[in-house]
């Protein structure tokens, strides 16, 4: 999969790539890989769709070459956990605002009661 791609919507062609390491003088293990892709001649247009999950997961690994993994269960279990947690904390705050609120209101009442005179007696 890596090593296609369609050019000019009609002709299949081999594709190179290169994996180059470089480390600079001096720096101990700090180094950088550089992807290099050399893609043909084409007239019009060049497809070219790498699947890079099969080469980055190694030959032990059994892939169906769909570009997924089951290596994305934690990350779903992390969004299972978060999503909720969001909701309650955004609950919690609306439940806090109500009360503060309605807190505030009842003092409110209660002190212009007590400042009213009762001229009925």
């Amino acid at each position: 999969m890596l090593h296609l791609g369609i050019a000019d919507n009609s002709t299949i062609v081999p594709i190179q790539f290169f994996l180059n390491s470089s480390t600079p003088l001096g720096s101990g293990n700090n180094g950088t890989l550089d992807l290099e892709l050399v893609i043909p001649s084409f007239a019009s247009s060049f497809h070219y769709d790498p699947d890079f999950s099969i080469t980055l997961e190694g030959s032990g690994s059994s892939s169906s070459g769909d570009g997924g993994s089951g290596s994305l269960l934690p990350l779903l279990a992390l969004i299972a956990l978060v999503i909720p947690v969001c909701f309650v904390l955004v609950t919690v705050v609306v439940v806090v605002v109500f009360f503060l609120r309605r807190k505030w209101r009842w003092r409110n009442t209660n002190e212009k009661e007590l400042d009213a005179v009762n001229w009925n007696k």
